[in-house]
């Protein structure tokens, strides 16, 4: 479980004070950390972490949570699995892995005439996308539903840290921050691949060319959008963005296409919120290849 206790370092610290003399003149230099420089101040140093935080258990929005309060870093293009062994975030992304995914074995081949060494289990770095298609908890329920997709979460990208540097539901409702509704994918590469994540973006968007609006939802928050995590993912959104132009005839279709930024997860009960039941109490399938209709509000 996510908690603002993981965020927190002990570091010991020594503090240098340094006299020198300058032409007989004494100077008092400012303390330094002996150990370390300190880093610039982030726009959220000061800022708390809301109470619902403590109360994540989506193990990717426990990862965005992560790398979004430290320093507001957006989640890498990668999620380096080997990482679980210093990073307790991690560790409930790699246990949903090995539940996800059947061990199948694994063969290192060393230096010439070494011996092979064998594992019983095959290490599966994923790679992450972040899409924007209006309300969070239809598109979340697309792509858990779809094969080669491993995790997902739901929160708030592109915003402006200075507004507010823990957006929640509230406040991004209200429009106060900037940020957009979005949903965080952890994939493997090898069975989905992002042309055709972008496509099942485009699928859940009845008007890409309306700008701030899908179907009844209206708000700068409901601005649709590819946000790329890396330079490759850039061009091949940018890709995706001009085919489906092509199918608007002249209409200009207003999905943003930029930089992913810091992704800050959703409060727990927007997490797989179809899936348990929604406004109404009906709970939808996320069972992979699922083709069953997906009710917006459940």
């Amino acid at each position: 479980m996510f908690s603002s206790t993981n965020i927190r370092h002990c570091v010991t610290t020594v503090v240098v004070v340094t006299t020198v003399v300058i032409h007989g003149n004494f100077f008092l230099l400012t303390p330094v950390n002996a150990l370390a420089s300190s880093p610039p101040a982030s726009p959220n140093a000061a800022a708390t972490a809301p109470d619902f935080y403590s109360d994540i258990v989506s193990p990717l929005a426990q990862i965005s949570a992560h790398y979004a309060s430290s320093d507001q870093q957006a989640v890498p293009p990668i999620l380096n699995m080997a990482m679980e062994m210093e990073n307790p975030e991690y560790e409930s992304l790699a246990h949903h892995l090995a539940q996800l995914l059947p061990p199948q074995p694994l063969v290192l081949i060393g230096q010439e005439g070494d011996e092979q060494q064998e594992s019983d289990t095959i290490l599966v770095n994923p790679m992450t996308a972040t899409f924007a298609g209006g309300c969070f908890w239809g598109i979340q329920l697309a792509y858990d539903r779809e094969p080669g997709v491993l995790a997902t979460c739901v929160g708030y990208t592109q915003g402006n840290p200075l507004l507010s540097p823990y957006p929640t539901y509230s406040t991004v409702c209200a429009e106060e921050t900037g940020h957009t509704e979005a949903c965080l994918v952890a994939y493997d590469p090898a069975l989905v691949s992002y042309a055709r994540l972008a496509e099942l973006m485009f699928d859940r968007i009845p008007d890409p060319t309306m700008l701030n609006r899908v179907g009844r939802d209206r708000g700068t928050q409901y601005r649709t959008g590819m946000y790329a995590h890396s330079e490759e993912q850039l061009i091949e959104a940018k890709v995706a963005l001009e085919k489906e132009n092509r199918t608007w005839f002249g209409r200009e279709v207003v999905t943003e296409v930029k930089r992913a930024e810091a992704f800050w997860p959703a409060e727990e009960v927007h997490q797989n919120y179809l899936v348990k039941g929604g406004r109404f109490g009906r709970p939808q399938s996320s069972q992979k290849g699922s083709k069953d209709e997906i009710r917006c509000y459940g």
